[in-house]
């Protein structure tokens, strides 16, 4: 008899698991902002500007990512982050990425992370500015910058994220 239970109990249990999984939800695309719309610019122009202001300006008042060719295969990439007080902690992540013309959308190829605590900066976290090079990228495509800034003052979070239009890279 305590076969046949543990028997019915196992089979009852895998079919709890399989059912379970089986209706799990497929995460939504929404949650990244890779597929945020972005405008190719004329191949002449070198440099562009993502500006994002936020309306309840608690923590942030705005934020901007610059994308700008250096030549021979390096993108400069540039964050500003206007807060509306110093906080205790913030995050910035700069996403580069490339346009591919036959899928019609936006690929990532790298990016690179920021962290800001009160242990580097003890009197609080005000404006920081971040430039960094993206190097030996390829030739002949469109780029594009995404900024994600996320702030706290030790009470409320806020986050969002900006991006430039896409630039060609020759």
């Amino acid at each position: 008899m305590k076969k046949i239970m543990r028997l019915a109990i196992g089979v009852l249990m895998a079919m709890n698991v399989f059912t379970a999984t089986a209706f799990a939800a497929v995460p939504s695309l929404d949650y990244t902002s890779i597929n945020q719309e972005s405008k190719l610019c004329d191949k002449s122009v070198s440099y562009s500007q993502g500006a994002r202001k936020i309306l309840c300006e608690e923590v942030f008042i705005s934020a901007d990512v610059i994308i700008k060719d250096k030549g021979n295969g390096d993108i400069g990439a540039s964050a500003y982050a206007y807060l509306a007080k110093p906080v205790t902690e913030m995050y910035v992540s700069l996403y580069l990425d490339r346009y591919d013309e036959d899928l019609e959308k936006w690929q990532r190829v790298d990016s690179v992370d920021f962290e800001y605590t009160l242990e580097e900066y003890p009197d609080g976290i005000e404006d920081p500015i971040i430039n960094v090079t993206f190097k030996n990228q390829k030739k002949g495509y469109y780029y594009r910058i995404r900024g994600a800034f996320t702030a706290s003052d030790g009470v409320k979070v806020e986050g969002f994220g900006p991006t430039t239009d896409g630039i060609w890279i020759e």
